[in-house]
């Protein structure tokens, strides 16, 4: 499977990729003179300059509705889980369900609802969580691999109008951003009498040219229902250093794991005489893995010009195993496996002449998925009803223009072109190689209108698409296209 998808990879160009951002560093002119206590003598000093450097975690947001949270708000913010502090920090719908963690928990964005939040792309430190080629769900998310302490940062934006981002980004995209140092130690245990445990940890040091942070974070919950027993650890470790006078470099490295137990699911008949915690069996549940590593690179390259890249790779595993209940069949277990590597890459160059900011880049990802699906009996396998092994390629290109007019009124228009090729053999109908390539264009455009100091009028049209379900085992699905519009 590995070297068919080395094949694939050459059939895509790398094509686009975004990211509008300003240089990392900033000056800002000091105060000479200074006020002596004694009114009587007046005596001018010297300071010595003082030089702001921060991170750009993130381009400007097209204009659209957009939901900007920092980190200190996320701190004070009282949650469960990361679906948990979304909804609270951010007022949008989360449907969390009880099948084991990251399992069958949907954010609604734009009342898009599809499984696993596959309509929302959900991006970590540059990274994708969303898994394409998945037989289980297209665009499957699992939001639980994000580290709620560790996020410096969180957005929301509607809609595909970001020329940032182009699979999976259909509702909208939730970018995420972790903390790269931390300034001492912080941490936190809680508890209950009904078994449940958790806490977390995080501690770095913090200096003028670079930093480090490591956050460990855990929990066993015992659940409300018999069997809904789990347990998950969330470890990163992240770090920077000034790269030269004005540039930056940072990575990070994460692992993911959880195990858990499923009550499965209530029939009507239980559920109508109130029989809620009874499981349905003792051998439901699973396990995942997600391993991530990635590192971004950020210069100035003159004064009116910047440069960025980001590199990043996982590897992830999981298994299920539940009950799932047939109209007009008996009840049976099913079991599903997928074991995956992917690898990306993404690099722009942002322009602010006179005449506005111009923004041009290039990204591209591989990923190669072994899944499998058997009608299992307390977790053994008995009769295969899948046995697939997929690749997916993808190439991007995207440019974007945004200017003010005046003091008031300003346009960010855009357009991205992505090169998709998916590739699928099927072990059970003969394993026979299919593939599929296609291109997709999506142009973005939008207009703001400053009303008052914190008043605007916007306006947006832009056309995004997200990978078709079923497309592991069909390669020449159509992605799933639409138009997005938005005034406000």
């Amino acid at each position: 499977m590995w070297q068919d998808l080395s094949k694939r990879a050459a059939v895509v160009a790398a094509l686009a990729g975004i990211a509008a951002f300003r240089p990392v560093a900033a000056q800002e002119p000091a105060d000479t003179t200074k006020q002596a206590a004694d009114t009587s003598r007046k005596q001018p000093v010297v300071l010595e300059p003082l030089e702001v450097t921060a991170a750009r975690e993130h381009a400007a947001p097209p204009p659209v509705a957009t939901i900007n949270l920092t980190g200190a708000v996320l701190e004070h913010t009282p949650s469960e889980n990361p679906y948990d502090m979304f909804r609270r920090a951010a007022a949008v719908e989360v449907h969390e369900q009880g099948q084991g963690p990251g399992f069958a928990s949907d954010v609604v964005v734009r009342g898009f609802t599809s499984d696993h939040s596959g309509d929302v792309l959900l991006v970590v430190d540059g990274v994708p969580v969303n898994l394409p080629i998945n037989g289980h769900g297209e665009g499957y998310s699992d939001w639980n691999s994000l580290q709620s302490e560790a996020v410096s940062s969180l957005r929301l934006i509607h809609g595909p109008a970001s020329p940032l981002y182009g699979d999976f980004a259909l509702a909208g995209v939730v970018e995420a951003f972790t903390a790269a140092d931390a300034d001492g130690t912080s941490m936190a245990v809680a508890g209950s009498s009904y078994g449940d445990v958790g806490g977390w940890l995080r501690t770095g040091r913090r200096e003028e040219t670079g930093g480090t942070m490591l956050a460990v974070s855990g929990e066993r919950s015992e659940g409300w229902r018999d069997n809904s027993q789990y347990w998950l650890v969330n470890t990163l470790l992240r770090g920077w250093k000034r790269a030269g006078s004005a540039g930056r470099i940072e990575g990070g490295f994460g692992v993911y794991a959880t195990s858990w137990n499923s009550p499965g699911f209530v029939s009507v008949a239980d559920y109508n005489a109130d029989h809620l915690t009874q499981a349905t069996d003792p051998t439901d549940g699973g396990d995942a893995l997600r391993i991530v590593a990635h590192g971004r690179y950020a210069t100035p390259l003159g004064t009116r010009t910047a440069f960025e890249t980001t590199a990043w790779a996982f590897s992830s595993r999981w298994n299920l195993y539940l009950n799932i209940p047939e109209t007009g069949q008996a009840v049976q277990q099913t079991g599903e496996k997928d074991r995956r590597l992917a690898t990306g890459a993404q690099s722009s160059i942002v322009w602010t002449p006179k005449a506005g900011e111009f923004t041009f880049g290039v990204a591209g990802r591989i990923d190669g998925a072994d899944y499998k699906r058997d009608h299992t009996v307390g977790r053994v396998p008995v009769d295969a009803e899948d046995n697939v092994d997929a690749s997916y390629a993808s190439g991007s290109s995207f440019a974007r223009y945004r200017r003010t007019f005046g003091t008031r009124f300003g346009v960010d228009v855009g357009a991205r072109l992505d090169v998709l090729h998916y590739g699928s053999r099927d072990w059970i109908a003969g394993g026979a190689f299919n593939e599929h390539t296609l291109a997709i264009v999506s142009p973005k455009a939008g207009v703001r209108y400053l009303v008052g100091e914190n008043t605007s009028l916007l306006a947006s049209l832009s056309h995004g698409f997200r990978g078709a379900p079923g497309v592991i085992e069909d390669v020449g699905r159509a992605p799933l296209q639409a138009w997005a519009s938005e005034v406000g």
